[in-house]
């Protein structure tokens, strides 16, 4: 959402799983009508990173799904990984870590960070390739949130690759990247692919405490910056999806996690959240998990977290 209310949506899956598209829209509330804003509208078109932080109109990170977004104060879109078809292996997918931010007033793409090739893992050291510093891994579902008092995407899980080629699947790493410095920095976690959680000291923050592998969680920060995770799959079997019912916060001056006490989420994979101008949290259909089927299911129910 910009800063005028306008919605915003790139990319995502159509039909089949390895259909990914490219294309950019608005959704202008004030007339209730769709605008396309970029992309060609094709499937699997390739992205075209140019030089590193130039705003260019031949920029674009091409065909994806899965992708984290933000908006930041001045109402830009960013944009982090995903997954895209990998069109040398049919079948398989290929998992990015490159970060862009879409101008909305120049309405053209800048690749910020990440490396212009996809399978990258968790880089914990100097890498003079693209910037200095660490910067998180591959991964497609990362759960994330903005913090408007310091200008800083927060980004956390998902499902990608670890520190090894050999490891991949549910993430656990938490990382802050401060727009105005330029810098991706590891605030939590391990690189362990799916990491159980650990509730070791429930309500009271800890830097125990974890949610675990998770992706495709809800997310939201309330007005004092805390920031809250709800839901999502943690289980990363054929068999059936697991979707933990506590409610998780995150305070940032901290960087430790706790439960929200006596809050049992709805059991919700995926879904929308959105929050009122009284501050209050909604949320919006996603899966509810049936604990006598061990199945999730698609629900329409509307719900409301009162503290």
């Amino acid at each position: 959402v910009d800063n005028q209310g306008n919605l915003w949506m790139f990319g995502g899956r159509q039909l089949a799983d390895q259909q990914h598209l490219d294309d950019l829209w608005m959704f202008e509330t004030t007339k209730g009508s769709w605008l396309k804003v970029s992309g060609k509208q094709q499937f699997n078109q390739l992205a075209t990173w140019g030089q590193q932080k130039t705003t260019d109109g031949n920029n674009t990170p091409g065909s994806r799904s899965d992708c984290t977004s933000w908006t930041d104060k001045n109402g830009n879109l960013w944009l982090f990984g995903g997954l895209t078809a990998d069109l040398d292996n049919i079948g398989l997918s290929n998992y990015y870590n490159d970060l862009w931010v879409f101008d909305i007033k120049k309405t053209q793409w800048q690749w910020v960070a990440g490396i212009n090739k996809p399978n990258q893992l968790a880089d914990t050291l100097v890498n003079g390739r693209d910037e200095k510093g660490p910067k998180p891994s591959s991964r497609s579902d990362a759960t994330g949130w903005y913090d408007a008092k310091n200008n800083t995407l927060w980004l956390y899980g998902g499902t990608g690759y670890g520190i090894s080629f050999r490891q991949k699947g549910g993430l656990s790493d938490m990382w802050s990247y401060a727009i105005d410095e330029e810098k991706w920095t590891k605030q939590n976690g391990d690189f362990k692919i799916n990491s159980e959680p650990n509730n070791f000291s429930a309500s009271s923050a800890s830097k125990l405490n974890s949610p675990g592998r998770r992706a495709g969680a809800t997310s939201w920060a309330d007005k004092s910056g805390i920031l809250y995770l709800m839901g999502g799959y943690n289980q990363f079997l054929r068999e059936y999806v697991y979707i933990e019912r506590f409610i998780w916060k995150y305070d940032t001056e901290i960087n430790q996690w706790s439960i929200l006490p006596q809050t049992a989420a709805a059991g919700i994979g995926g879904g929308t959240s959105f929050t009122g101008s009284d501050g209050t949290l909604y949320f919006f259909g996603g899966k509810e998990f049936d604990e006598t089927t061990m199945q999730a299911r698609p629900a329409n129910s509307v719900w409301k977290l009162k503290q």
